[in-house]
């Protein structure tokens, strides 16, 4: 089976039949409405990850998750919001950590600190922040989880970005390039 979003439509196709098996759709509300950036879990096929899309800003609870055996999508983070329901946390660029058991995503400067890289555990449902020493932009995980790669926002004045890779074994993050 194959998982593709389109904007908002979720489709599980059968590669082999050629046909579709499920249609699922999610519509936010509000000036931010699509749904993307799907992602399956390496382990569970029938679970997916998706995002609510939009200025990370003003976006509130950005990863969701989706089961095709019970056809139920959920929002898997709460992000963090003042007494005015400000948003506090502005996320993005999440990843599946190969395990399947959780999920790397990239909490933006300008969010409450710390900034950088959480994760956040589906079987507990805490999320943290671990890598904090640049305003990391992406991430990827090597599939033993013991060194993730990542980037910065560019430097406004400049445009430069950093690479770096985090040994999660030690916490130590190294910058190995600086590139335009």
């Amino acid at each position: 089976l194959v998982e593709v979003m389109d904007t908002n439509i979720g489709r599980i196709i059968d590669a082999v039949e050629k046909k579709v098996k499920y249609t699922y759709q999610k519509v936010f509300a509000g000036s931010f409405w699509v749904a993307n950036h799907l992602a399956v879990n390496p382990v569970n096929p029938d679970i997916f990850a998706f995002s609510h899309e939009g200025d990370a800003c003003y976006v509130p609870n950005r990863i969701w998750l989706y089961d095709n055996t019970q056809k139920r999508a959920w929002n898997a983070m709460k992000q963090e919001t003042d007494g005015d329901n400000v948003l506090l946390e502005f996320i993005g660029h999440e990843l599946w950590a190969p395990s399947g058991r959780g999920m790397y995503y990239i909490k933006y400067n300008g969010s409450e600190k710390p900034s950088g890289i959480g994760y956040l555990d589906l079987d507990t449902g805490n999320k943290k922040v671990l890598y904090s020493a640049f305003p990391y932009w992406h991430c990827t995980a090597s599939m033993d989880e013991t060194m993730l790669a990542g980037d910065t926002q560019p430097h406004p004045n400049v445009g430069l970005s950093k690479v770096i890779i985090i040994d999660t074994k030690d916490g130590s993050e190294t910058v190995i390039d600086t590139v335009l």
